[in-house]
């Protein structure tokens, strides 16, 4: 499932309605987890041959690693709410704060640094992929300040470009009527 907007007008103003897409990652962790239980079952029977311990530790490790996948999978997804953003002749507001037209030099699409280091599994490649396909954000920048401003994160990369070039084109509409 992927990210969307609805764009309405209200009272003269338009309204950017944005639900984010959901942080993948919950799958990966229960096979992971699995990975796990199995290797610790597997170590059970072999411990007679003393190679079981070897693979006990590495079941203990897999579920540990699941764990940690399946936390961050909640974070990730607790932050990822819809949000409505307000653009006017006056500027933008979003989450309470405004901006004001003036102020704002453009509208872009920003991604977090998503590079993997060290090696790692297909699955985990695969995942990583699929995280990284649902993580654009569509942020403003300032004249007062040249870092960008997230204004909604968690989004596919044709969403988050349209909503940017949506909002652009009508603050350049308002702003000229």
């Amino acid at each position: 499932m992927g990210s969307h907007y609805n764009r309405r007008d209200r009272d003269g103003d338009i309204l950017f309605s944005v639900a984010p897409a959901p942080y993948p990652g919950d799958k990966a962790a229960g096979q992971i987890m699995m990975l796990g239980v199995g290797a610790i079952c597997v170590g059970v029977l072999l411990l007679l041959f003393v190679v079981g311990i070897a693979f006990i530790g590495l079941g203990i490790a897999w579920i540990v690693q699941s764990r940690k996948l399946r936390a961050r999978w909640r974070r990730e997804n607790e932050g990822r709410k819809p949000k409505d953003i307000l653009v006017n002749a006056s500027g933008v507001v979003v989450d309470g704060c405004a901006y004001a037209a003036a102020d704002i030099a453009e509208f872009v699409v920003t991604h977090p640094d998503a590079a993997t280091g060290g090696r790692t599994g297909a699955a985990v490649v695969d995942l990583k992929n699929a995280q990284i396909a649902v993580s654009y954000q569509a942020c403003l920048r300032l004249r007062s300040d040249s870092r960008p401003i997230v204004l909604v994160d968690g989004l596919t990369q044709q969403t988050a470009s349209a909503l940017v070039r949506d909002m652009a084109e009508v603050l350049v509409i308002t702003r000229n009527a």
